[in-house]
């Protein structure tokens, strides 16, 4: 699964190892100070890697490394390998903990936070910035979310929703209407993941393994087929598991 992923890993490293890379690296080296302590690239990406190193050094040396990119000259293709080399630990974390969602089809994975990660790099506004690499990797992770739960409603909107509601309304919520309130005890319009998490924890009680379900169906607007591909289940199965989940959920509310 991890193929496509580690192929574009072996390729960034690649990248940084020519002697073109290294002329390039020592002209960088005279318009930033910041990077003037490392010999060549390699040494550049070790430093970033390790997890010793004043977090301000680091985050400065980001920073030229971004309006190296943002110039866009001929140095900001090796720039934006070593972007993406120095927050790489972090980036991976990211593919691990999202590759569920993109069940039999990690490449999409690899392609969506390639995407996001270099548009955010290269619009990146340090005016409103205060940690260059936190900020590249929590806005990273963020909007590979957005992005999938976009593919998820567009891929519902084409097949059908689910039969019925997690929440049992009957009719939708106007764009200019305010969220209404939620029946888990949570604020706002669409959960992030730390709030997922709370309702998830909430349901298993009452709901057990149909837990994930519900919460495709009713938060990520997964239709019937989409969420038994996911869980390894027919669309027959997972239809008929979704309504008696749905039924409990309902009556666990109306007892309270």
């Amino acid at each position: 699964m991890r193929a496509r992923w580690e192929a574009l890993l072996a390729s960034l490293e690649q990248s940084v190892r020519s002697l073109e890379a290294e002329r390039q690296f020592n002209e960088m080296k005279q318009r930033h100070p910041v990077l003037q302590t490392f010999e060549e690239p390699g040494a550049l990406v070790e430093h970033l890697n390790g997890r010793s190193g004043d977090l301000d050094e680091k985050d400065a040396i980001y920073g030229a490394l971004v309006r190296i990119v943002q110039a866009r000259g001929r140095d900001a293709p090796l720039a934006t390998s070593l972007v993406w080399l120095g927050l790489w630990p972090g980036l991976d974390a990211i593919y691990r903990r999202r590759v569920h969602l993109f069940p039999g089809h990690p490449e999409e994975l690899v392609s969506d936070l390639g995407d996001c990660f270099t548009a955010l790099v290269e619009e990146l506004d340090f005016a409103c910035v205060q940690r260059v690499a936190a900020n590249l990797v929590w806005s990273t992770e963020r909007e590979v979310i957005v992005r999938r739960r976009e593919k998820w409603n567009e891929d519902a909107s084409r097949d059908g929703l689910p039969d019925e509601s997690a929440l049992g309304a009957t009719d939708p919520i106007e764009p200019e209407d305010p969220p209404p309130p939620s029946r888990f005890g949570l604020e706002g319009d669409l959960p992030d993941e730390e709030e997922i998490a709370a309702i998830r924890e909430r349901l298993i009680p009452v709901l057990g393994g149909d837990t994930d379900l519900v919460i495709g169906a009713a938060i990520y607007g997964q239709n019937q087929r989409q969420l038994g591909e996911r869980l390894g289940l027919s669309h027959e199965a997972a239809r008929k598991r979704v309504q008696r989940a749905l039924a409990r959920l309902r009556k666990h509310l109306g007892s309270r």
